[in-house]
């Protein structure tokens, strides 16, 4: 049995590890409705930090006033209960809020989910300090040794949930069992201390357990794939509409892939657009593709064009599900790792780089930045093709990322041309073309086409009229504006998959985590 003093350090323990479960889980649940932006977690962490100095404030209230072991142990469950209910909270607030503006609803919703439960936990530390305290002089040492041991609980707490629990487990069911270690072990304790009331506490745990639950929804969209990674939650769906047969691969509910269930072609334009680009280029091509997502680009590069095509792709499960569901050759086997670490490791050069990084609708900033182009053009060939795909807006608040992707590729000695889709803005991509010379693509073996008519990509570039962006500042490694100035384009393009997918899901029983 453990000593008085031993049991409030490892109650001190489990305060941090808790903590930064609670953040962690959280972030997760917020992800498939409003995204893995910097407005998402700039309100999880902004929430967290104040839940605790509350709970700080709050502690200190209590220990002036003699607090006791059992209320500490009160406090520890009622904590636990709070997390325990947080992913049914977490659905119901965003439904709640699903009409109010994305800014506003996140930070409502972090408030109302985290500050009940990292406001009771942030109590638990300075109580502990409190009851260990049997003497001024001893005050220093014992609040060290608790905030460190704290401290500690947090750093295994955030590589056990990111790195293991989240990606095997999910979301919900891990939030309930992590929740009961610090609750059963406060009602032990509690009935151990004769506070029987204490077992009441278990028919919220009851409810916990239920909402772990699956729900078979009852609806003509057929879920393929779900499943929950540190990078975010990845869905395949298949969605019958009228006159339309959609297979779609979905990251934090925005869509990554788009195909027709019957052909396997992609409805998105854009990947034939990138194909004709490369067909300027013979067979055997030596290609680099970062980014796979379902596989519809990789795949016309080596059956279409018949490439040497080397993958780089972050997320380990993306080759998987495009060989099961999106027809990706078997024989595709990409390199895991992030796209900027293999440019700067990598001595390979390419006569093609193609950069289609998206998490959902967040583009990575270290691989838009002047220095990771500078890198690339160490990596091409000296006639060597950079092609970057990207969102459709270059007007307005919602195009300012894309002005300032086009000046910062300027600004690492790329002659770019920009070759927007037929779409209007909102659903259209834009294709920056850059070369370390004036650029000069060949014939196309496979070029675009009006009915039968092939198009020249000189007639559907942007003239350098339309790429005049002398206000655009220009990314780099140590000033990343790409996050802030992504965020309008981000919430159009969110509240668009949120319309037609996200609330149809919804309403059929689809649940937005599990």
């Amino acid at each position: 049995m453990l000593s008085s003093n031993k049991l409030l350090y490892l109650l001190a323990f489990i305060e941090g590890a808790t903590v930064m479960a609670v953040e962690l889980l959280s972030a997760r649940m917020l992800a498939p409705y409003f995204g893995t932006g910097i407005h998402v977690w700039g309100a999880i962490i902004g929430t967290t930090v104040a839940s605790l100095a509350m709970g700080y404030f709050l502690g200190g209230y209590l220990a002036e006033r003699g607090a006791n072991r059992q209320k500490l142990f009160f406090i520890f469950l009622l904590a636990s209960l709070f997390m325990m209910v947080m992913p049914t909270e977490a659905k119901n607030l965003i439904g709640l809020f699903s009409e109010t503006e994305p800014l506003i609803s996140v930070v409502i919703i972090s408030f109302i989910l985290l500050i009940p439960c990292l406001g009771l936990l942030g109590t638990t530390p300075v109580l502990i300090i409190h009851l260990l305290t049997e003497s001024l002089e001893e005050t220093g040492q014992t609040a060290g040794n608790v905030y460190s041991l704290s401290t500690i609980g947090g750093i295994i707490g955030t590589f056990l949930v990111g790195f293991y629990i989240i990606p095997e487990f999910g979301i919900t069911t891990p939030t309930v069992v992590l929740a009961m270690i610090p609750g059963i072990l406060a009602i032990t304790l509690l009935v151990m201390s004769r506070q029987v009331i204490a077992l009441s506490a278990l028919v919220v745990v009851l409810f916990g357990y239920l909402s772990t639950k699956t729900k078979t929804p009852r609806s003509n969209v057929k879920i393929l794939h779900n499943s929950e990674g540190l990078l975010g939650q990845v869905m395949i769906a298949d969605a019958i509409l009228p006159g339309m047969a959609n297979r779609i691969l979905f990251v934090n509910r925005m869509g990554q892939t788009f195909v027709d269930i019957n052909t396997g072609k992609s409805r998105w334009s854009y990947p034939s657009y990138v194909t004709a680009l490369c067909s300027t280029y013979p067979k055997k091509t030596k290609a680099l593709l970062l980014g796979l997502g379902g596989g519809s680009v990789g795949k016309n590069m080596i059956e279409i064009l018949d490439f040497d095509l080397t993958i780089v792709e972050l997320d380990k499960r993306m080759a998987k599900l495009g060989k099961k569901f999106f027809g990706l050759p078997s024989s595709v086997n990409p390199i895991v790792d992030d796209a900027r670490h293999f440019l700067e490791t990598t001595e390979q050069q390419y006569d093609i780089i193609i950069i289609d990084v998206f998490k959902g609708e967040v583009p990575p900033a270290h691989v838009l930045s002047k220095e990771c182009f500078e890198t690339v053009k160490t990596k091409l060939t000296a006639k060597g093709l950079l092609i970057i795909n990207f969102n459709g807006f270059l007007e307005g608040l919602e195009g300012r990322a894309g002005r300032s992707l086009y000046n910062t590729l300027v600004a690492a000695d790329f002659h770019t041309k920009i070759l927007p889709t037929y779409e209007q803005p909102l659903y259209r991509n834009c294709l920056f073309i850059s070369q370390a010379n004036p650029i000069n693509l060949h014939e196309p073996r496979f070029p675009l086409r009006n009915g039968n008519t092939p198009i020249d990509f000189s007639a559907v570039f942007l003239t350098d009229a339309e790429t005049n962006f002398p206000e655009a500042p220009i990314f780099l490694d140590d000033q990343s504006l790409l996050d802030h100035y992504n965020v309008a384009a981000a919430q159009i393009w969110r509240r668009e998959y949120k319309k037609h997918y996200t609330d149809m899901f919804s309403s059929k029983g689809i649940e937005l985590f599990k």
